[in-house]
């Protein structure tokens, strides 16, 4: 497996990521109502939300291109 290394873009990436998650978050009721359900959907666009937070700071500590290495290996057997 190759080493952990930092790459700036893949960072900035993963904080904007971020960033646009939390606002998605606290604006979740706008979004809900205006392209969902209204209020059946609220607790499902939080969850994206979070979901999008976990993924943008997955990208920023650049876990994501390990994982993504740790897949093919298993699923190649390389």
């Amino acid at each position: 497996m190759v080493g952990h290394t930092f790459n700036f873009g893949s960072f900035f990436l993963g904080l904007l990521i971020v960033g646009l998650a939390v606002a998605f978050i606290k604006y979740h009721k706008f979004f809900a109502d205006n392209f969902g359900k209204g209020a059946a959907s609220y607790e499902r666009y939080k969850l994206y939300g979070l979901i999008a937070i976990g993924f943008g700071l997955l990208l920023a500590t650049n876990l994501l291109e390990i994982f993504g290495e740790m897949l093919v290996r298993i699923i190649f057997r390389t």
